[in-house]
């Protein structure tokens, strides 16, 4: 096809007008499809329908060789080869690791680099700017909370925010798990849940290797590492010498590594049983009657 229609800007040409003036926008930075549910906007309405799926919970593709569905084609395409054909073709040159893709790898290989993108309102940092962004929504911007809970008049920033949190109110759990019965409030829930069936542990530790199915157990764990390697420099740096092993009490290895963190008051529990059971606490769950 040929590519009559070029860009003024950069000179890339496109075969249609349409694509030529979609791709103007990367050089604009124009966005003019907004998110019908939170503050976003997008450059493109497929960028735009895709995202929006987070919301309304809506997942088109399934795959061809389970149950699972998926909002992004894509998403579909690498679940299928890593999940059921076994392709992992994007090798990590640091940690040998394989990645179903290279965006997985690119993710993956910023855990290795350096903080780079730094807070202009705090002094935190981040291997991703869009992590930075979504911490300057989420702690920096939220001052102006302008939706506000009809039940208990809890206000928010966004509406997407808000309608999670009615949910809270009304029971309402429209994100259905694809390998069991059970049912969500948030898109998020439901994602960490489903990789307990799936096996999928996306959070790998830099320091042992050990892989986690949320971040926050992840984060917990590599705290582990470093209060070991505090402790250890403080009685290297002391003549206190160690309790011999036949006084020492015997350690329940079961114990010893609280991974599982509740995301609603940071409370540690070595099972996920135990986690499970606690997180009922806060939502309310009972699903025993």
């Amino acid at each position: 096809i040929e590519k009559r229609h070029i860009c003024d800007i950069c000179g890339k040409g496109f075969p249609y007008h349409s694509i030529l003036e979609s791709h103007k926008r990367c050089h604009t930075g124009e966005k003019p499809f907004n998110c019908h549910f939170c503050d976003k906007k997008f450059a493109q309405k497929a960028t735009l329908q895709v995202h929006e799926r987070t919301h309304t919970g809506e997942r088109p593709y399934k795959c061809r060789y389970c149950e699972k569905t998926f909002a992004q084609y894509g998403t579909k395409t690498v679940h299928e080869k890593s999940a059921h054909l076994g392709i992992r073709n994007y090798k990590c040159p640091k940690c040998d690791k394989c990645l179903s893709s290279p965006s997985a790898l690119y993710t993956h290989k910023k855990t290795h680099g350096e903080k780079t993108f730094q807070c202009e309102f705090c002094p935190k940092t981040f291997t991703l700017k869009n992590y930075l962004k979504l911490h300057v929504k989420q702690v920096h911007e939220q001052n102006e909370r302008k939706h506000v809970c009809r039940f208990c008049g809890k206000s928010f920033a966004y509406a997407g925010s808000l309608q999670v949190h009615v949910r809270t109110h009304t029971g309402e759990r429209p994100y259905r798990c694809s390998y069991c019965p059970k049912a969500f409030a948030s898109q998020g829930n439901l994602q960490s849940h489903e990789r307990t069936h799936t096996g999928e542990r996306p959070y790998s530790c830099g320091t042992c290797g050990r892989s986690f199915i949320q971040k926050s157990q992840l984060i917990a764990h590599e705290a582990t590492h470093a209060s070991v390697v505090s402790s250890s420099t403080e009685n290297s740096a002391s003549s206190v010498q160690p309790v011999p092993t036949s006084v020492a009490p015997p350690i329940d290895k079961k114990n010893t590594s609280a991974d599982y963190v509740c995301k609603f008051c940071g409370k540690r529990y070595a099972y996920a049983s135990s986690l499970y059971v606690h997180t009922r606490l806060h939502t309310g769950e009972r699903p025993f009657r």
